[in-house]
C-alpha cells in the first residue's frame, strides 16, 4: 500500500537534490563529476598528455593500466614503458603507486603515506665521453627562447613521504668504447626509506641492497635529513665483483682478472653547512679482498697473485681530500716477470693496451663536457689528495724473473719477501723508513734497512746487505758469453746503499766471494777460483764515475793453463764470437772511463797447474802454497804497483816473483822479475827431446828471469843454473834436432858439475810478428869457483848429491826461514853426517848489511804504518790510500824533520793532460807521492847492529833446529859460532856457509 502522505513529505526532498535551484543538486553534480573525471577522467588525461608530450620528444610512451582513487587520493601505473627514438628501451616498471594524505593540507607538506615501485628497469647506454640516452632525452626539451629571469633558489618544496618502496629494480648498463661495448645489468635493487622529509631537520631511515650479476652484493643503511642534508650510516660491499670488473677490463686487454671473495665496508656522515657546502667523512673502512688474480695474454700462469690484501682502520674528509689508512697488509703476493727472447717483457702488452686507451680521444679531460667538484689551488688546478698510510706489510712475497733469451731459460726467484714501510704519505719529501727481506730459491738472503722518498723524485738510503748469493743463479747468461760453468760461489756484502736523481747509485761497505770454482766445458776441468776473496772496503759512485777499495784479500786462489797437442791453450775458445753487445761496447768507449783505485792485493795460498801436450812427453808443472802481495793500483796515477809472490814448485822447488808494473797498461811499464830455484831437470825431459831430442834423467835447475817492457819494448834478461846434470838416452823426435848432447854437456860442466844458460829475449811487443826465440845454450868454463876443501862434496856423495854449494844455505831478505829446496838439503846433510859420527858441524848465523838492512827497513816502516792506520778511529769517508798519507806524513814530521812536504807534492803534481798549463791547478799524484814518501822513511829508517845479529842467530837456530829433527833419531854433534856478517850477497839472497870438522872430544 502507498501512503500517499509519505510520498507527498519525500517529494520536496527530491526536488531539492535534483533542482538546480537548490544548492544540493550543485554538490550533487559536482560529487559525481570528481568522482567520475576521478576514476575516469584523469587516467585518461594523464595518459593522453604523457604519451603526447614524449611524442613530441620522438619517443614513445605506453602505459598497461592507470588508475586514480580521487577519494583516497591514490595513483597507480602499471606496466609502463618509455622508448627511446630508434625504439630502445629507456626504462620500464610493472607497477608505481603512491597515496597522498589529506594532511597535506594541515602541514602545508605534501605528505605521502606511501610510493613504491616495482620492476623499475633502466637502460643507461652511453655512447662516448658525455653521450648518452638519458642525456640524449634531457636535450630534445624545448628550450625557451628568452632567459628565465633570476630568482632566488626556493630551496626543496615541502615533502613528507612516510614510506618509499623501490622492489625488484634492474638497471642496464652499456658503454661503447673504441675496444667494444661492455654491458652488464645490476639488480635485484632494493631500497626502503621511512620518513623521507624535507621539513628542516626532521630525518629518517633508510636501506638499501644491491646485487651484482656475478652474486656481488652491495649494501647501504642509516638516516637521511634532506634540510639541511644530513645522513649517517654504514655501506658494505662483499661477493665477487671482480668478475665485473674482469669483463669490462676484457674491453682493453687481453689480459683476464679473476677473483672471489671482496668483502668491504666504513661507516660515513655527510653534512650539509650553512653555507649550503657539504663535508663527507669515512670512518672505520674495513676492506679485504681475497684470491685475486691476472692473468697475462696467452699465459697459463698468472702474472699478479693476490690472496689476500686487508685494509684496517681506514679514514676520509672531504672537501679536505684527506685519506688515511691505518694499516694495509698484504699477504703472499706473487709476481711474474717474462722476458721472451726477442728482449720484450711480458708486461709489456698489458702497458701498451691502457697506454693506447689513455692516449684515445676518449680518455682526453677536453673531450669530456662534466668535471668532477674538486678542490683547487691557487692557480686553479685541482688540489691533490694528502693520502696516508700509517703501516704497509707485505708478508711471504714472492717474485719470479725468467729470461726467456737464454738456454736454458734464466730464472730468478725472490721468496719469503718481507716488507715494512711506516709513516706513508703522498706529500712531496716524506720520507718513508723501510724494511726489507727476502730469500733467493737458488741459494742466498738479502736484507734491506733504511729510508725511501717517492715524492717529487725517488731517492732512497739504508743498509744493505746480501749474504751467500749463489753465482750459479748467472750462469744462463754466462752461457751466452763464455764456454764456462760456475761450479760454485757465492757472494756476499754488507753495506750503504744510495739512490737519488743526482745519484745514479752509491755503495759503500765490504764485499766477499767465497768457494769460486769456474770450470771449463771443452774440457770438463777446472779452469780457476779460489777459496775466499774479501774486500773490507769498497766504495762505488756512478755519479762520480769512481771505484774505490781497501786491500784485496785472497785466499786459495787456483789457476790452470794448458798447451794442448794443437798449440791451442785452454782458453782459446772459451769466449763465444759474438757474444758481446756492439751497441754496448760503443757505447761504452764513448763514456768516461772510471777511475778505478785498488789498495792493493794479499794473496795466500795460492796455487797454479801448468801442462804442456805440445812436446813429445807430456809436461806439467804445479806451483804451490804462493803467497804476497801486490801494491795499490790506481787508473789515474803513473805510478806501478809493486808485486811480491812466493810458492813451493812441485815438492821441493821454490818460486818468487817481484817487481812492478803498470797493471792497467802492461806495455807501457813492467820490470818483473822471477826466481825459481831447485826445479828437477828430470820434469823437464818433454823439452829437451823437443829441442834436442835427449831424455834428461837427473838434474836440478835455478832460473832467474828479469823482464823489463818500456811502451811495447821487451828486454828481457834471463839466467839458467843447471846442477847434477844427467842425460838420459837419445830419443828420435820429429821436430828435436840432431845434437850431441851428452858430449855438449861435459864440455860445459865445470869442475863442479854446473852449466851456465843466458836466455836473452828482446823485441816489439805491438808487432804482431814477434815471437820470443828458443833457448841458446851457452858454454862459459868460469862460472862458478871450485870449493877449497871437499868435505862437504864427500858429505854429499854419501847421500848421492854432488853439489859444491852442499854446505850452503841461502836466506831471503830480511828473513829466517828456511826454504824448501834448504830442507831437503839439511835432510840429506844430516843422513850423511849420521854415516859420520865423527865429524861435528858448526853453525854461524851470517847477515848481509846491503841486502838484510832494506829489507828490515822496509818491515818495520811497514809494519808501525799498519799498526798506526789499525790505531786510527774508523771513519766512513777515509779509504786506505788516504789513511796512508795521514800516517806517513805524522811519520816524516818526526822521522824527515828538513823534509818539505810541500814541495815534495810539487814534484808529483801535474797539470791534467790537455788543459792549459797556465790557466789550470796542477793535480796531485797522491799514489804516487804517498809511495815517495814511504821510500824516504824507508831510507831514514835506522836498523841497529843489535837486530842484524838477531837476525843471524835466528838463521842459525833455525838451521839447528831443522837438523835436529824430530828427535827420534840420534843427535847430530852441532856447535853453534858467533854471526858473521857479510859484505855481499847473491842474488838478493843472504849465504850461510857450513863447516864441518873432527868432534871435540
Amino acid at each position: 500500500m502507498n501512503d500517499p502522505q509519505i510520498a507527498a513529505s519525500s517529494q520536496p526532498t527530491l526536488t531539492r537534490w535534483f533542482s538546480p535551484r537548490r544548492w544540493q543538486f550543485w554538490v550533487l553534480l559536482l560529487l559525481l563529476a570528481y568522482t567520475l573525471g576521478g576514476f575516469f577522467g584523469a587516467p585518461w588525461l594523464l595518459e593522453r598528455m604523457a604519451t603526447r608530450k614524449i611524442a613530441e620528444l620522438d619517443r614513445t610512451l605506453r602505459f598497461g593500466d592507470i588508475k586514480v582513487n580521487p577519494f583516497l587520493l591514490t595513483l597507480q601505473m602499471r606496466d609502463a614503458k618509455m622508448q627511446d627514438s630508434d625504439g630502445v628501451l629507456l626504462f620500464a616498471f610493472d607497477d608505481y603507486f603512491f597515496d597522498l594524505q589529506t594532511s597535506s593540507l594541515f602541514r602545508r607538506a605534501w605528505t605521502f603515506k606511501e610510493i613504491h615501485l616495482t620492476g623499475l628497469q633502466l637502460n643507461w647506454e652511453r655512447f662516448s665521453p658525455g653521450d648518452d640516452r638519458f642525456g640524449r632525452l634531457i636535450d630534445s626539451f624545448p628550450v625557451a627562447q628568452e632567459p628565465a629571469p633570476e630568482l632566488t633558489s626556493p630551496g626543496l618544496p615541502r615533502l613528507i613521504i612516510q614510506k618509499l618502496q623501490i622492489n625488484d629494480a634492474g638497471v642496464l648498463l652499456t658503454d661503447h668504447l673504441d675496444h667494444g661495448k661492455f654491458d652488464t645489468v645490476l639488480g635485484p635493487i632494493n631500497l626502503e626509506v621511512q620518513n623521507l622529509s624535507s621539513l628542516p631537520n626532521d630525518s629518517g631511515q633508510q636501506q638499501a641492497h644491491i646485487k651484482t650479476p656475478s652474486g656481488g652484493e652491495i649494501a647501504w643503511q642509516g638516516s637521511l635529513q634532506l634540510s639541511p642534508l644530513q645522513s649517517m650510516g654504514k655501506v658494505s660491499v662483499k661477493g665477487r665483483l671482480l668478475s665485473d670488473l674482469g669483463h669490462y677490463l676484457a674491453l682493453f686487454t687481453s689480459a683476464k682478472v679473476t677473483g672471489e671473495d671482496l668483502n668491504w665496508g666504513f661507516d660515513y656522515h655527510i653534512e650539509q653547512a650553512a653555507d649550503q657546502s657539504l663535508t663527507a667523512r669515512i670512518e672505520n673502512l674495513q676492506a679485504r679482498f681475497e684470491d685475486w688474480k691476472l692473468f697475462l695474454p696467452e699465459e697459463a700462469e698468472p702474472f699478479l697473485g693476490l690472496p689476500q690484501l686487508q685494509i684496517t682502520g681506514g679514514s676520509l674528509q672531504w672537501p679536505q681530500q684527506i685519506l688515511n689508512l691505518s694499516t694495509v697488509s698484504l699477504q703472499q703476493p706473487s709476481v711474474r716477470l717474462v722476458m721472451a727472447a726477442d728482449g720484450s717483457l711480458n708486461l709489456d702488452k698489458l702497458l701498451a693496451d691502457f697506454a693506447a686507451d689513455e692516449s684515445s680521444p676518449e680518455s682526453s679531460p677536453q673531450s669530456s663536457t662534466q668535471s668532477s667538484p674538486q678542490t683547487a689551488n691557487t692557480n686553479g688546478a685541482a688540489a691533490p689528495w694528502k693520502v696516508t698510510v700509517a703501516r704497509l706489510d707485505i708478508e711471504q712475497a714472492r717474485v719470479e724473473l725468467e729470461d726467456l733469451s737464454t738456454e736454458p731459460p734464466a730464472q730468478v726467484v725472490l721468496q719469503d719477501i718481507k716488507v715494512a714501510v711506516t709513516d706513508i704519505s703522498n706529500q712531496d719529501g716524506a720520507s718513508l723508513p723501510v724494511q726489507a727481506g727476502f730469500t733467493l730459491a737458488s741459494g742466498g738472503t738479502g736484507s734491506f734497512d733504511g729510508q725511501a722518498v717517492v715524492l717529487p723524485e725517488f731517492s732512497s738510503s739504508g743498509q744493505f746487505n746480501l749474504d751467500g748469493l749463489q753465482l750459479q743463479i748467472v750462469q744462463p747468461w754466462v752461457n751466452d758469453i763464455a764456454r764456462v760453468t760456475l761450479s760454485s760461489g757465492d757472494v756476499s756484502l754488507n753495506g750503504q746503499i744510495e739512490i737519488s736523481p743526482q745519484q745514479a747509485g752509491a755503495f759503500q761497505g765490504s764485499v766477499s766471494i767465497g768457494e769460486l770454482e769456474v770450470r771449463d766445458r771443452l774440457h770438463q776441468e777446472k779452469l780457476l777460483g779460489w777459496k775466499q776473496l774479501h774486500i773490507d772496503r769498497l766504495e762505488a759512485d756512478l755519479a762520480a764515475n769512481t771505484l774505490q777499495t781497501s786491500e784485496l784479500n785472497i785466499n786459495q786462489a787456483y789457476g790452470r793453463l794448458q798447451i794442448a797437442a794443437d798449440r791451442r791453450t785452454n782458453l782459446d775458445g772459451l769466449m763465444i764470437a759474438g757474444s758481446a753487445d756492439e751497441a754496448a761496447q760503443n757505447a761504452a768507449s764513448e763514456a768516461p772511463a772510471m777511475a778505478i783505485t785498488v789498495a792493493g792485493f794479499k794473496i795466500k795460498d795460492a796455487s797454479l797447474d801448468f801442462s804442456d801436450l805440445t812436446l813429445p812427453l807430456p809436461f806439467a808443472a804445479a806451483i804451490r802454497s804462493m803467497d804476497g802481495t801486490i801494491s795499490t793500483l790506481a787508473t789515474q796515477s803513473d805510478q806501478p804497483a809493486r808485486v811480491s809472490l812466493e810458492g813451493q814448485v812441485n815438492e821441493y822447488s821454490l818460486a818468487r816473483i817481484g817487481g812492478s808494473l803498470n797493471a792497467w797498461s802492461p806495455l807501457s811499464f813492467t820490470d818483473i822479475q822471477m826466481t825459481f830455484r831447485n826445479l828437477e831437470m828430470e820434469r823437464m825431459t818433454p823439452y829437451t827431446i823437443e829441442f834436442a831430442g835427449w831424455k834428461i834423467d837427473a838434474g836440478r835447475m835455478d832460473l832467474d828471469l828479469d823482464y823489463k817492457i818500456n811502451q811495447g819494448q821487451l828486454n828481457g834478461a834471463n839466467d839458467v843454473v843447471i846442477r847434477e846434470l844427467t842425460v838420459g838416452d837419445k830419443v828420435e823426435s820429429p821436430t828435436g834436432a840432431s845434437l850431441p848432447l851428452k858430449f855438449a854437456v861435459a864440455l860445459l860442466k865445470d869442475s863442479d858439475g854446473v852449466i851456465d844458460v843466458d836466455l836473452p829475449v828482446e823485441g816489439n811487443l805491438n808487432d804482431p810478428s814477434f815471437r820470443i826465440g828458443g833457448i841458446v845454450w851457452k858454454a862459459i868454463g868460469n862460472l862458478l869457483a871450485k870449493v877449497a876443501t871437499a868435505p862437504f862434496r864427500l858429505l854429499g856423495s854419501l847421500v848421492g848429491v854432488d853439489s859444491e854449494d852442499f854446505g850452503t844455505l841461502r836466506f831471503g831478505a830480511g828473513l829466517a826461514e828456511i826454504s824448501p829446496p834448504d830442507r831437503e838439503q839439511l835432510v840429506k846433510l844430516a843422513e850423511a853426517m849420521r854415516q859420520r859420527p865423527e865429524l861435528r858441524l858448526e853453525v854461524a848465523g851470517s847477515y848481509a848489511v846491503a841486502v838484510d838492512q832494506p829489507a828490515l827497513q822496509f818491515r818495520q816502516v811497514d809494519g808501525r804504518i799498519e799498526q798506526a792506520i789499525a790505531g786510527l778511529e774508523s771513519s766512513d769517508d777515509a779509504l786506505i790510500t788516504a789513511q796512508r798519507r795521514q800516517v806517513m806524513e805524522q811519520m816524516a814530521a818526526g822521522a824527515l824533520a828538513g823534509l818539505d812536504l810541500i814541495a815534495l807534492q810539487q814534484e808529483f803534481s801535474k797539470v791534467p793532460e790537455g788543459e792549459d798549463p797556465e790557466k789550470s791547478t796542477a793535480m796531485l799524484d797522491e799514489t804516487a807521492y804517498v809511495e815517495a814518501l814511504r821510500q824516504k822513511l824507508i831510507e831514514a829508517e835506522p836498523v841497529s847492529d843489535e837486530v842484524l845479529q838477531a837476525l843471524g842467530k835466528a838463521r842459525a837456530e833455525a838451521v839447528i833446529a831443522q837438523l835436529a829433527g824430530d828427535g827420534t833419531a840420534s843427535p847430530l854433534p852441532l856447535l853453534e859460532q858467533p854471526v858473521v856478517a857479510l859484505e855481499n850477497a847473491d842474488n838478493g839472497e843472504v849465504p850461510m856457509e857450513l863447516k864441518v870438522e873432527a868432534a871435540v872430544e
